[in-house]
């Protein structure tokens, strides 16, 4: 296990793409203000920096204060592997408890993407739905959790040596058939477009895309941001320099992305604000 996974688990960390945030153990903290990266650590609160080496032999001679709070909850990514072994042993196992106790699926209907369980792959585990990425040739890279219990715990990914960024795509062969990728910014929405036929893809860690991801598919390029995150998808989509369109949806009351919209009010609803033929 890499020094940077251990802090993790020693301090609790909450686990974002490439780096985690923790309570700082060089002061009161209260709420996690420590962001800890592969190549050293800072305090964006009382300004402590330096290597992974120094706090991990600080918070060996020091009682580090564990704040509990909800939104601290971690998966058991070591446990996982002990029990089940890599990415694909996990995501197994998490399949088949769904498909024996059917109970498990009980988020998927409430988020109605149960109809995509096998196309997704998807799985439960201790709580957490499990959604696995795949590549084009169908390998599982990495894999993106979130708490169903509860509900301001992020999406979590599994923390890995040459950790690259990723793209989260349902379904690899219907983007090669596209000439037009829609790329919202949640992996939920991406089954949104999924169910009205059109290919989508986006970021393992919601807004984590890069030019670099979507260069090499030469396609046309929408944004389809959330409710009142035109601005951002707009800077996004011009940082990438690419060809693109960023569409800004006309939500409806209470509606704050494409699944929403979806959800309560029917595909074709989604296909008229998206202004595509069914």
């Amino acid at each position: 296990m890499s020094l940077f996974t251990q802090l993790q688990e020693k301090l609790q960390g909450h686990l974002y793409n490439g780096y985690f945030a923790c309570i700082c153990p060089f002061h009161d903290d209260h709420s996690p203000s420590c962001f800890v990266h592969e190549n050293g650590y800072r305090c964006k609160s009382c300004g402590a920096h330096g290597s992974l080496d120094y706090l991990n032999k600080y918070i060996g001679g020091h009682e580090v204060k564990v704040v509990k709070s909800k939104s601290q909850v971690l998966p058991a990514w070591r446990r996982w592997e002990q029990q089940w072994g890599d990415l694909q042993g996990i995501a197994d196992h998490a399949h088949e408890t769904c498909k024996r106790f059917p109970s498990e699926m009980w988020y998927m209907k409430e988020r109605k993407i149960d109809q995509f369980f096998e196309l997704g792959y998807f799985g439960m585990m201790d709580n957490w739905m499990l959604f696995p990425v795949f590549d084009e040739k169908h390998k599982i890279q990495n894999i993106v959790v979130r708490h169903t219990k509860k509900k301001d715990v992020r999406y979590a990914i599994k923390h890995i040596e040459d950790n690259k960024p990723l793209l989260y795509c349902p379904n690899w062969q219907r983007v090669e058939e596209s000439d037009t990728i829609y790329i919202p910014f949640g992996i939920i929405d991406t089954y949104a477009f999924e169910a009205i036929g059109l290919a989508s893809i986006t970021g393992i860690t919601g807004k984590s895309l890069s030019a670099e991801l979507l260069a090499p598919l030469g396609k046309h390029l929408v944004f389809v941001p959330d409710y009142q995150e035109g601005n951002e998808a707009h800077h996004l989509a011009n940082r990438l320099g690419m060809e693109h369109d960023v569409l800004d949806l006309e939500y409806p009351d209470g509606v704050k992305d494409p699944d929403g919209i979806r959800s309560e009010y029917g595909n074709q609803y989604l296909l008229n604000l998206l202004g595509v033929m069914a």
